[in-house]
């Protein structure tokens, strides 16, 4: 079998692992790979499904009412955000006419 075919599926199989949740020492075991990070820098990708809850996350993370002292705040950062962004005032250009 040429080196070329077990190459994808050596990556087709890390991914899938991956993606199941497998530890990544195991990953590196089943592979017979030396060095972990020849598992993870060659033969592992992310995966779509998992890089958009990974985003999903930050992003609720980011719009969540954020908590000082266990009590949540007047508001979230992302409504900060929006009414700093609304609010601003840009000073008017002076005409050269």
């Amino acid at each position: 079998m040429a080196a070329n075919a077990l190459d994808w599926r050596s990556r087709i199989f890390s991914t899938m692992l991956r993606s199941a949740g497998t530890d990544v020492k195991v990953q590196q075991e089943l592979l017979r790979h030396s060095n972990i990070q020849t598992t993870l820098n060659i033969y592992t990708q992310a995966v779509s499904e998992q890089k958009r809850a990974a985003n999903s996350k930050v992003v609720e993370m980011v719009l969540s009412p954020t908590k000082t002292s266990g009590t949540a705040t007047s508001g979230t950062i992302g409504s900060d955000w929006e009414r700093d962004a609304t609010s601003l005032q840009f000073p008017k250009r002076a005409s050269n006419d």
